[in-house]
C-alpha cells in the first residue's frame, strides 16, 4: 500500500480492515514525499524487491495514483468505476488517453493477471 497518509496512522486503519497480512505499507512521511512524486512508489518497490517496470499501481486517482505510478516506471492500473464496460468483462481496458490500464472493479484483476 501506498498511502499520502502518515504510514503508522494507516497501518492502523489497514489493519482494523484486515489487511494485517500486507507486509509494505509506504506513508508520505516514511517516504520523503506525497504521491504524485516517484519516491513513495519506488520505495515500495524498493521494500518489495522488485522491478518498477514489472510493479502494478492500482489507484483510483488519476493524479496522484496513475500519474505518480507512471513517473516512477510502474504499471499503472486506474480503478474507475466509469471506465467503459466491454461484453460484460471484468478484466482491464488499456486507456489511450491516460496511458494506464482502467478497470471498473477489483474483481477482475486476478483473472486478468492469470492469462
Amino acid at each position: 500500500i501506498v498511502t499520502n497518509n502518515v504510514e503508522t496512522y494507516q497501518r492502523g486503519k489497514a489493519d482494523a480492515l484486515g489487511l494485517e497480512w500486507v507486509e509494505v505499507l509506504i506513508g508520505s512521511d516514511t517516504a520523503g514525499a506525497p504521491k504524485p512524486d516517484p519516491a513513495p512508489f519506488l520505495a515500495g518497490c524498493s521494500r518489495l524487491g522488485t522491478d518498477p517496470g514489472r510493479t502494478l499501481m492500482v489507484g483510483d486517482s488519476l493524479r496522484h495514483d496513475v500519474e505518480g505510478a507512471r513517473s516512477a516506471g510502474l504499471v499503472p492500473v486506474w480503478m474507475s468505476p466509469d471506465a467503459p464496460a466491454h461484453g460484460g468483462a471484468e478484466e482491464p481496458l488499456w486507456d489511450e488517453e491516460h496511458a494506464c490500464w482502467r478497470m471498473r472493479a477489483i474483481g477482475g484483476l486476478r483473472t486478468w493477471l492469470a492469462a
